[in-house]
């Protein structure tokens, strides 16, 4: 289990016994629900780590792109993002995230 990162090794020492000893306390803590230190930690680092969608106010009605020619439009609004996003999701994650919407 050491190898895979699953096991802190106490049993050829790759630990000391006071860590090891502070790491069962906090994990026990937690068991019992006593601290919720890791848990907070935790959650700030899966907070950190996702997505966050955010619209700036000025760009509600989203923008438009053309050259000078006329020969295309390149249109982004805040519906054209939802539509372009939705189509990359799975169905079960678009109820989850556009239910309410």
């Amino acid at each position: 289990y050491y190898d895979m990162n699953l096991c802190l090794a106490p049993c050829i020492n790759n630990i000391s016994i006071s860590d090891y000893d502070n790491y069962i306390s906090s994990v026990n803590s937690v068991l019992t629900g006593t601290d919720q230190t890791l848990i907070k930690e935790l959650t700030n680092k899966m907070n950190n780590a996702s997505m966050e969608l955010k619209f700036e106010e000025r760009m509600a009605g989203g923008f438009k792109i053309t050259p000078k020619d006329g020969s295309y439009v390149l249109s982004f609004t805040e519906d054209d993002f939802v539509n372009f996003f939705q189509s990359f999701l799975r169905p079960k994650a678009k109820k989850i995230l556009f239910s309410g919407v």
